[in-house]
């Protein structure tokens, strides 16, 4: 028999899992990928955007964030002359329900974010391959959605200024 402070703890944990799974957010400018591409010379780039909401009762001395990003891809790429890129890319990509956009992310964030606030969006650009930006430009612009999963993240942060570290 398990004593009520196993169920508070469970309760509890119960209501912070969704706030933590919401902390990092990350956003794709599909207009600076397909340009910052273009000017690349054949070396493809994603740029995104990345930020850290505080949903804490105390302000957050964010350090270090580290994530990873994936493409949900359920349709794939069919071999059309009508996508963008085509000439460059060539083939069709088979559909995947988890297609890799940046396997690791680390950025220095040094920002303290009061609580029921976020960070201000952080740019970050990702050498990827010429599938991705295939993915990326047939569900932005074909299919006119898209939809990115983050995922493996994690926040090295302080609870104040000069405070012990905190991992989240």
């Amino acid at each position: 028999l398990r004593d009520s402070a196993f169920f508070r703890a469970q309760a509890t944990a119960a209501l912070l899992a969704p706030a933590f799974d919401q902390m990092i957010h990350v956003s794709l400018d599909v207009w600076q990928t397909i340009e910052k591409t273009a000017g690349a010379r054949a070396q493809p780039f994603v740029e995104l955007a990345l930020a850290v909401t505080n949903p804490l009762a105390f302000a957050l001395g964010v350090g270090t964030v580290r994530a990873a990003g994936w493409l949900r891809d359920t349709n794939g790429v069919p071999d059309s002359p009508d996508l963008p890129l085509r000439g460059i890319i060539g083939g069709s990509f088979p559909p995947r329900d988890q297609h890799t956009i940046v396997s690791r992310v680390l950025k220095e964030v040094g920002q303290t974010v009061d609580t029921n606030r976020s960070t201000t969006k952080l740019p970050i650009a990702a050498r990827v391959s010429w599938e991705t930006v295939s993915r990326i430009a047939d569900e932005a612009y074909v299919r006119a959605r898209l939809c990115l999963h983050i995922g493996d993240g994690l926040i090295g942060a302080q609870l104040r200024e000069g405070g012990d570290p905190l991992t989240l």
